[in-house]
């Protein structure tokens, strides 16, 4: 019964702060601003290591496009797949 909940409550979480998101990226290119900050990464990185988590929703789609291209995450990328 309390997995349950805890299952419906992060569901419910998840989508309200999809949608929060959804909003501000109609005005600005990143969560705070036009710049990248530390939301931009925390947000997105379950997004970029689990595209399957992400929602159909186009906005929220190209944020993670963007933070996912940024010079120093494709560094890191690049990195971890060498040291494979």
């Amino acid at each position: 019964m309390l997995l349950n909940a805890a299952s419906v409550f992060r569901a419910e979480a998840t989508n309200q702060l999809c949608q929060f998101a959804t909003i501000l990226l109609c005005f600005y290119t990143f969560l705070m601003n036009n710049r990248y900050s530390a939301a931009d990464l925390l947000c997105s990185s379950p997004f970029i290591w689990l595209p399957d988590l992400l929602p159909d929703d186009q906005a929220l789609r190209d944020w993670v496009h963007r933070c996912r291209e940024r010079p120093a995450t494709v560094r890191m990328a690049e990195r971890d797949a060498r040291a494979r």
